[in-house]
């Protein structure tokens, strides 16, 4: 209940300002000029009505999408070898591609945006997803390294700079859930390593963003939203379109999205 408790100590010989007297008296006002939570209900059975008579979950509002996309779908089971990476190519997943291009891109695919009415206020956005950046197809003979078949999973270490992720909000970046590196242009981008000319390229690429072959990215931000419609969308970066190879697969599997209203 530290509702109750004024955030600032008034007393005879203290120095008080207005702002310190009118933070004191706000909650108070607050629930006297309409501002209705749960100290203005009663737990049970009461005038007007009480918590029974309201539908189940009806102090928050939730809107939701996602889109089931496992990396091993379909795939056949062999006993004489063990999968490193899926098999399949991304289209057969329900996976969406991410193109090379280094700005950020959004897309229309379920799971990937989100669209509601907002009552308006404190809105929790959040999303998760996997991302992939890796060679398909690729399978293992044996265990412990020995009888790849081609290519090696060992090469995979090959990535570019790495991927910025963020949620878009009415055609807005939100940097405040932006996971990756919020400035490209001073970042120090290394690529000395793999600027021989080789097939193989074993070593990665430094600076940037999010990297690895497989990565469970989760972005989130708590927004004051206006009364009316709003899209979210899961944004990636492909930081500058160094990210793949002709065999490479930089896809988005399983993912989902969430809206929050945070209100009573």
């Amino acid at each position: 209940m530290a509702w109750k408790y004024p955030p600032n100590l008034i007393k005879g010989d203290y120095v008080v300002d207005s702002i310190a007297i009118n933070e004191n008296y706000l909650s108070v006002v607050d629930e006297t000029s309409g501002y209705l939570n749960e100290h203005n209900f009663s737990a049970t059975d009461g005038y007007p009505f009480g918590r029974p008579q309201l539908a189940s979950g009806y102090a928050l509002r939730l809107f939701y999408a996602h889109k089931d996309s496992p990396s091993n779908a379909n795939d056949v089971a062999d006993e004489t070898s063990f999968d490193i990476l899926p098999k399949q190519t991304p289209s057969k997943a329900n996976w969406v591609t991410i193109r090379t291009t280094p700005s950020f891109q959004t897309f229309g695919d379920e799971g990937m945006t989100l669209t509601f009415t907002s009552r308006g206020g404190p809105t929790w956005l959040c999303a998760s997803f996997t991302l992939h950046n890796h060679n398909t197809g690729v399978r293992r003979s044996v265990a412990f390294g020995v009888g790849f078949d081609s290519p090696d999973p060992y090469f995979q270490k090959t990535k570019g700079f790495g991927f910025n992720c963020a949620l878009e909000l009415d055609g807005s970046i939100l940097n405040e859930s932006l996971i990756g590196t919020g400035n490209i242009t001073n970042d120090n981008f290394v690529d000395d390593l793999n600027t021989v000319a080789s097939p193989l390229k074993v070593n990665p690429k430094g600076g940037g963003g999010i990297h690895g072959a497989m990565n469970a990215i989760v972005l989130d931000a708590i927004m004051d939203l206006e009364p009316g419609q709003h899209t979210v969308r899961i944004a990636i970066q492909n930081l500058l379109s160094s990210n793949g190879t002709g065999v490479d697969v930089i896809a988005v599997s399983s993912r989902e999205m969430f809206a929050l209203e945070l209100t009573s």
